[in-house]
């Protein structure tokens, strides 16, 4: 892809609604450019535009996202087959072993949950599917990582996805994992 083809407005726009999360829901504008790295001017733009198209909400000093940008991931989710084709399979396992299960794609640094089975405990963490954590610090997201072609790099050294969210703070991680593995694993028998 060449750098022509790419719109700035609609990154810049996503950069905006990616920089809302649980300890940033209700942002200034000053807020937004900071988390963003866009000018205040631009982060202005972006949140009155999307106040105007009814993805975000204004109270005269702090912008807010509407439950309309659901409407953007549910997109993705009706258009795509795998979390529905998969989600029996992941209730038949939790049946089956008693335990929840889930499914997950690698996205930069991160897993994003893409199908989810639960079932019942006292006390829980249930990601839903959408939710994005870091790879390093799950037992799925360190198999995917796992999955990489050779060489491996360590957790800490994956490069950060190309999108233009806020970065997270970096893992402090020892030189080399322990028992990492140093060759790909065979698939088992079925």
């Amino acid at each position: 892809m060449r750098e022509g083809d790419i719109i700035n407005g609609p990154v810049k726009g996503l950069a905006v609604i990616e920089c809302f999360d649980e300890g940033h829901a209700s942002q200034s504008i000053t807020d937004v450019a900071n988390r963003t790295g866009l000018e205040r001017a631009t982060a202005r733009r972006c949140l009155l535009t999307l106040t105007s198209l009814g993805y975000a909400s204004y109270d005269g000093k702090f912008f807010r996202l509407t439950p309309r940008v659901l409407n953007l991931g549910h997109s993705y989710l009706a258009a795509t087959p795998l979390p529905r084709l998969i989600q029996p399979f992941l209730e038949e396992l939790s049946t089956a072993t008693g335990e929840s299960t889930s499914a997950a794609m690698l996205e930069g640094t991160d897993i994003l949950y893409i199908a989810r089975a639960s079932i019942r405990r006292v006390m829980s963490i249930n990601p839903a599917p959408g939710a994005r954590l870091p790879a390093y610090c799950t037992s799925m997201g360190r198999v995917l990582l796992s999955a990489l072609p050779p060489p491996r790099p360590s957790p800490c050294s994956i490069s950060p996805s190309s999108s233009p969210t806020p970065p997270r703070p970096r893992p402090t991680c020892p030189p080399s994992p322990p028992n990492w593995p140093s060759s790909p694993r065979k698939a088992l028998p079925s």
